[in-house]
């Protein structure tokens, strides 16, 4: 049957008593305002921008991740800010050159302190043993200065 042959308070009549049943087939009604598919108490109704992932929601903490964890349309942010230097040689400095800014590391090579004046070489770094050996094994701008003494 058309809807057109029913008359407008017949439709009207229909309307009201289909209206709920069709809410609900959407996964609404009055005191659920959406689904929540990942079940994190939001909605992509209420705002919630991927229902698939129970940790992303407009009510979470951001973190350092590349993602937008609280729905705000921006990602990182409120985080602190360091810079990164690639430590090529593992021994925890990183050259001065080049730099990184984030909320955490680009990757695992990457390290908060720099100053290393040979990425090459593990035993070369601020800090380390200075050896009579021709080379600036502390990294203090000095070669072969005696141990202990500034430069």
């Amino acid at each position: 049957m058309s809807l057109k042959l029913l008359s407008r308070s017949s439709r009207s009549l229909l309307f009201a008593l289909l209206l709920p049943a069709g809410i609900a087939l959407m996964g609404q009604d009055a005191c659920n305002p959406g689904t929540d598919e990942d079940r994190d108490g939001w909605s992509v109704e209420e705002g919630d921008c991927d229902d698939t992932n129970p940790d992303i929601n407009p009510g979470a903490a951001e973190v350092c991740d590349g993602i937008d964890n609280n729905c705000n349309d921006q990602i990182d942010d409120g985080l602190p800010i360091l810079t990164w230097y690639h430590d090529g040689d593992g021994d925890g400095y990183g050259a001065p050159l080049p730099a990184e800014e984030g909320c955490g590391p680009p990757d695992e090579t990457y390290v908060d302190v720099d100053g290393d004046c040979d990425d090459r070489d593990p035993e070369i770094h601020p800090g380390a043993e200075e050896v009579c050996d021709g080379i600036d094994n502390d990294c203090n701008d000095v070669i072969d200065d005696a141990p202990d003494s500034p430069a």
